[in-house]
């Protein structure tokens, strides 16, 4: 891979990150109202909790492609 190629793909890798997180923050709130609810008043509200493992697996292969690649980068002097 080219320098210019290593640094397209950290940035992309970058976004796809940035959108995982983001699906993960916007249900976090949500989970916690379902837990605080379920562990209160009824537990069936526990099923209502997102796992988000989809955008947790994303995010921990990104972050496993982002170390290669910043490893990459540095052997070839970029």
């Amino acid at each position: 891979m080219a320098c210019v190629d290593i640094a397209a793909e950290r940035t992309r890798i970058t976004a796809q990150l940035d959108e995982a997180n983001a699906n993960i923050q916007a249900n976090r709130t949500r989970n916690e109202v379902a837990g605080y609810i379920g562990v209160v008043a009824n537990p069936l509200a526990l099923l209502a909790t997102e796992g988000n493992d989809s955008d947790k697996d994303a995010m921990q292969r990104g972050y496993a492609r982002q170390d290669t690649l910043i490893k990459l980068a540095q052997v070839k002097g970029c």
